[in-house]
């Protein structure tokens, strides 16, 4: 479930409303500040751990793409002419 609206509700509660990235589903909760400041931790954690993942696979792909560059550099296929403005 990943939050998506919310709201206070008094002094010291929240309304959270959130929703399931796999099915959809929707659920709502009224949460303390002490547990909105826990899924807001959680929350800064996971999404570290997708921007990690994706600089990770961003890096990836950039290497084959600089060997397929290469690649062609080396045989010829390409030269500066492919890469000016017309």
């Amino acid at each position: 479930m990943c939050p998506l609206e919310w709201d206070t509700v008094g002094d010291d509660h929240w309304l959270i409303a959130s929703r399931c990235g796999e099915c959809g589903t929707w659920h709502s909760e009224v949460v303390t500040n002490e547990e909105a400041n826990r899924y807001d931790l959680v929350l800064a954690q996971q999404s570290a751990a997708i921007a990690r993942a994706l600089a990770r696979l961003e890096r990836e792909r950039m290497t084959v793409e600089l060997g397929l560059l290469v690649a062609a550099l080396d045989r010829d296929l390409i030269d500066a002419g492919d890469f000016a403005r017309r």
